[in-house]
């Protein structure tokens, strides 16, 4: 994700760069912030949880509470899955969107987390 890809999107006039890496940060209840970094923040509001390796250790004082998404203020839960979450990539933190991504999905699935569709197209 390092460098963009450009593609031509019908309706929107020259190319449109896509594959950027966003840097987002994520209020904690409890006070401060978690960032993480994502190509898909179109997809925020439909964020249903953060989640977090179990064995890392950067994040086990975050297990069990919960997180702000930024666009909809809505309380998201910081889960932990091992599944999903691949702690020596990126910052370690997953935002997880159930009903746009199938890893996602199974991870919502795991997690019994809302399943908020945002595109339907």
């Amino acid at each position: 994700y390092d460098q963009p890809a450009e593609i031509s999107v019908a309706g929107f006039d020259g190319r449109l760069k896509v594959g950027l890496m966003h840097h987002v940060a994520y209020p904690l209840a409890s006070g401060g912030e978690l960032v993480l970094a994502t190509t898909r923040p179109e997809t925020i509001p439909a964020d249903a949880a953060l989640a977090v390796h179990p064995d890392d250790l950067r994040y086990k004082h975050l297990h069990g509470t919960s997180a702000i998404n930024p666009v909809t203020r809505k309380r998201i839960p910081i889960i932990c899955d091992a599944e999903l979450v691949d702690m020596e990539k990126g910052t370690g933190v997953v935002k997880v969107t159930p009903c746009h991504d199938a890893r996602d999905y199974e991870c919502g699935l795991r997690h019994d987390l809302e399943q908020e569709v945002l595109f339907d197209e």
